[in-house]
């Protein structure tokens, strides 16, 4: 059995972020985004399960980061800062021992 992962603060404010843009401009996001982006934020204990599905959104995702630092945010910056952000990618991709 694997040990749960806290999330650092870094990951914490990037969810909280998203949480706050979704609220303004009621869009981006999925139901299991707002999930992650609440445990996230609270800082909850995340199982390695849930590290390798943060993990593979990232590698999904990454490819919209072209719509990222668009004012309004874009949905797929508001996904992204939900599911942890730039700040969420490197902690998984450091549990998960990838570059």
């Amino acid at each position: 059995m694997n040990p749960p992962f806290k999330p650092p603060i870094t990951v914490s404010k990037q969810a909280k972020k998203g949480l706050e843009l979704r609220r303004k401009y009621n869009r981006g996001g999925t139901r299991v985004g707002l999930t992650r982006a609440h445990q996230l934020s609270k800082q909850e204990n995340i199982s390695l399960s849930t590290i390798k599905r943060m993990y593979s959104f990232f590698k999904r995702h990454s490819v919209f980061k072209k719509y990222h630092g668009k004012s309004p945010p874009s949905n797929a910056e508001i996904s992204w800062l939900l599911w942890g952000g730039n700040a969420g990618f490197k902690w998984v991709k450091n549990i998960l021992g990838k570059r």
